[in-house]
């Protein structure tokens, strides 16, 4: 039920680049131009991230912690460059990460090396982080598909080149060397994440009326997301055929929320806005008696009295069934029917 997205693209597309003289340990894989890649890069520039420098065609993005010793060592490292490039620090955790996220400039990444604290927006910074958080375990298993157990390190620097997508786990030991690689991007200059409107939002969860689980019926994987937003960080693929329980139905009729790893863990989200109306659809059965008479043509008792609903039973031509009921809903008759005998309803339209 679970796979890693594009896990086999990722397979046959990441390579690690050979880069003599990283005594330091740092690892360097190289994801070439296609879907692996843009999933990647955009898992973090929808991240909440401070600006860190006058060169932002040109972003770095560095995931790390405010008390790691070698992303402080970056830090200091780069002064000097930030004229050349756009260091973009995601912050998942340490002490004063809420403030980093919450003033989103190089001050702020600064004061939070030094352990220094600062303003802390209330509606923005404990849940950025977590949001950040999320961040790193996508990277983490889209990265794992090229090495198993693989570990995503502090500090991990993330940007694009003319040759693909650039992962420098660990702390790399050509600093001065970044800015020769990393490719010119005007669009991304003035760029804001999609992160800060996602923990921004206050989502309103709806009860699910008619579905327990949610079923992948279509021929490709589903990609579930760690929030109901398209930007979100992917979570997990759902093969078709698999299903996951239904927990909510997300404001706004087009989200469900998911509970892929169980009740107690965070859950994730899928867009589909038929099967959201499914849920939620509101209707009133009227009471009737007597028998529903199949026609000529063959037909078919759905779920749901809604055009496309799964289908309950096949209703073969000129086939006699109780008629128990009948619905009046978006200027549509439909019959209820007792399809079979265990007391199992289903709806045919008029």
């Amino acid at each position: 039920m679970v796979t890693r997205l594009f896990a086999s693209a990722l397979l046959a597309a990441l390579m690690l680049v050979p880069m003599p003289g990283h005594g330091d340990g740092s690892r360097h894989l190289l994801i070439p131009p296609g879907p692996a890649a843009d999933l990647l890069l955009e898992t973090v520039e929808h991240a909440v991230w401070a600006r860190d420098g006058n060169g932002s065609e040109r972003p770095i993005y560095v995931v790390y912690s405010t008390d790691c010793s070698w992303s402080r060592r970056l830090h200091e490292e780069s002064r000097a460059l930030t004229s050349d490039f756009e260091l973009r620090w995601v912050p998942s955790r340490g002490p004063h990460a809420d403030h980093v996220v919450s003033e989103r400039n190089g001050t702020a990444v600064t004061n939070a090396f030094a352990g220094r604290g600062g303003s802390v927006d209330a509606a923005i910074g404990r849940a950025a982080v977590s949001y950040n958080h999320r961040v790193v375990m996508s990277l983490l298993e889209q990265l794992s598909a090229v090495q198993p157990g693989y570990r995503v390190s502090y500090p991990t620097l993330i940007y694009r080149t003319d040759e693909g997508v650039q992962v420098i786990d660990g702390f790399p030991s050509n600093v001065g060397q970044l800015a020769q690689r990393v490719s010119r991007q005007p669009d991304r200059a003035d760029f804001e994440p999609a992160g800060l409107r996602i923990v921004g939002t206050r989502y309103q969860r709806l009860r699910s009326l008619h579905l327990d689980h949610y079923p992948n019926m279509t021929n490709e994987a589903r990609l579930l997301r760690a929030f109901p937003d398209h930007h979100a960080p992917w979570v997990m693929n759902l093969k078709p055929e698999y299903s996951v329980a239904v927990s909510a139905v997300i404001g706004g009729g087009e989200w469900l929320e998911l509970t892929p790893f169980g009740r107690n863990d965070p859950p994730a989200y899928v867009h589909d806005p038929f099967y959201a109306r499914m849920a939620t659809l509101q209707y009133q059965v009227r009471p009737a008696r007597g028998t529903y008479t199949a026609g000529r043509q063959p037909g078919q008792a759905l779920q749901l009295p809604l055009i496309g609903a799964p289908v309950v039973a096949d209703v073969p031509a000129g086939v006699r069934i109780p008629r128990t009921g009948e619905v009046h809903i978006d200027g549509q008759i439909w019959d209820q029917v007792q399809v079979f005998a265990d007391g199992t309803r289903g709806y045919i339209p008029r």
